[in-house]
């Protein structure tokens, strides 16, 4: 009797390993997908940004009141 507990209790904890191992698995997964999608999205936004103030910036002192 004691040898079918401690035979399901391990069987239990390598059920728990395979799963969290999985589980971590899919999350990394997950995060590397979203951050290979809004990477872009920011870099293009920082991009526009130094393009405004650089086109801000090349325009000359006696156009600006």
């Amino acid at each position: 009797m004691a040898s079918l507990y401690a035979r399901e209790s391990e069987n239990h904890a390598e059920q728990n390993i395979n799963s969290t191992k999985v589980t971590t698995i899919i999350s990394v997964i997950t995060i590397l997908i979203v951050g290979s999608i809004i990477a872009p999205i920011f870099t293009k936004a920082e991009i526009r940004k130094y393009k405004a103030l650089l086109y801000f910036l090349k325009i000359p002192k006696e156009t600006i009141p």
